[in-house]
């Protein structure tokens, strides 16, 4: 009835306890993973035995390994959610309906931010507002990334570890609604500075500890975004553009 117990092997060790990590939150969906001699120092393992345990958990479709960039930690809702934004993404609707599901899900992070929110996240997100206000004086377009890095942010600190995968596998498609705005609506100056100046007010009720105001700005952030998807009729994605870098 009973079979032998046999010692894990190393790699096994290492491959659980970096799992571990990443199902307690403590390695977020696009968080890089320390080095193959950083973790074998760590760990105080081979670095043969961290090589097997990141391909087990590449072949999980846990983490990612980028060519020449690192290994990275992987939204767990990918995989499974991956299909069915193929299937349905230039369908009619297809913005609005994404938009919508943001609506539920970041009105909500925002409200439950402005309560369990740390300080030191705070100061992630003003560092990240203030990074976002100096490229738009700058003239550039590369704002998508702190955009969406705000967004993450708020979902982390909602303390919702599903959240924060589900956000991370909707963030390929939040970046994909602002370069569709940028490449097919005119952008002016004018509406860039609303949305900067939104996401401060978004932030100023998170300091706040003011979860009703935090919501409702978020509901206001994204009824804007919808109207002005709506204005120019831009209700489906005409291309993936999969070369965004998040």
């Amino acid at each position: 009835m009973f079979r032998k117990v046999v010692q894990k092997k190393v790699r096994e060790e290492v491959f659980e306890q970096i799992k571990e990590l990443i199902n307690s939150g403590n390695l977020k969906p696009g968080d890089k993973l320390p080095s193959e001699r950083e973790l074998a120092e760590a760990m105080n393992v081979s670095r043969s035995s961290i090589r097997e345990a990141i391909l087990k958990l590449e072949c999980m479709g846990v983490v990612e390994q980028r060519h020449g960039e690192g290994t990275y930690v992987k939204s767990l809702t990918s995989e499974p959610m991956q299909g069915l934004f193929d299937e349905f993404i230039r369908r009619k609707e297809t913005l609005l309906d994404l938009m919508e599901i943001r609506m539920v899900l970041e009105t909500w992070s925002a409200a439950r931010a402005a309560e369990l929110a740390t300080d030191a996240e705070i100061q992630d997100m003003v560092k990240c507002l203030n990074k976002m206000g100096r490229t738009l004086s700058s003239g550039t377009k590369a704002g998508q990334n702190l955009n969406l890095k705000f967004h993450l942010l708020i979902a982390g600190a909602s303390r919702n570890k599903m959240l924060v995968h589900v956000m991370q596998t909707f963030s390929e498609w939040i970046i994909q609604v602002t370069l569709e705005l940028e490449y097919e609506v005119d952008y002016s100056s004018k509406v860039r500075y609303e949305l900067l100046d939104q996401h401060f007010q978004i932030l100023d009720a998170i300091i706040k500890r003011d979860s009703e105001l935090a919501s409702a700005r978020m509901r206001e952030h994204i009824n804007y975004t919808i109207q002005k998807i709506k204005e120019r009729n831009l209700t489906k994605m005409k291309t993936l553009r999969r070369d965004v870098s998040v």
